[in-house]
């Protein structure tokens, strides 16, 4: 069986948020697009995820063991896209910021840009999840430099 990374992207983002309206918006996607995208997943595992008649939306028991697994590999696979791209320039540093969807469209992107022109020589990379990825990614050894979310609702 092959998964590509999105799918398991966005069935942790649909987790994290427990509905598809805003798990697509944090995923800069459509609700029709997440769906659609969820449901080949589905198909591909030959289980349901997700309760769909739940609101918020929870993750079936099989969901709960996929999910589990899910995280650290999504960690692992962004901690392995930092470490490539660091090592294929050495000339720039790196900064990188985690936001929730929120910040990202009301504070971070603007931010971003006025301190990318004032130092034009960093590369800044955005990374727009919700709060117990962000705290994962931040955890990590390749991680996040920082990240800006609401935490209320962490345990």
């Amino acid at each position: 069986m092959n998964l590509e990374m999105h799918f398991i992207r966005h069935a942790v983002a649909l987790s994290e948020f427990g509905h598809f309206g805003l798990a697509a918006k944090s995923l800069n996607l459509s609700q029709p697009a997440l769906s659609r995208s969820i449901s080949t997943l589905e198909n591909k595992l030959g289980a349901r995820l997700f309760e769909r008649g739940t609101k918020p939306l929870r993750a079936t028991e099989f969901g709960r063991f996929f999910l589990e697994r899910a995280l650290p590999l999504l960690a692992s696979a962004d901690a392995f896209a930092k470490q490539v791209g660091e090592a294929g320039s050495t000339t720039y540093p790196n900064l990188r910021i985690g936001s929730g969807p929120y910040p990202a469209e009301t504070i971070v992107a603007s931010a971003i840009q006025r301190f990318t022109r004032q130092h034009d020589k960093v590369r800044v990379a955005l990374m727009i999840r919700g709060a117990d990825e962000l705290v994962s990614l931040l955890n990590s050894e390749d991680g996040l430099d920082f990240f800006i979310a609401e935490i209320s609702m962490l345990g």
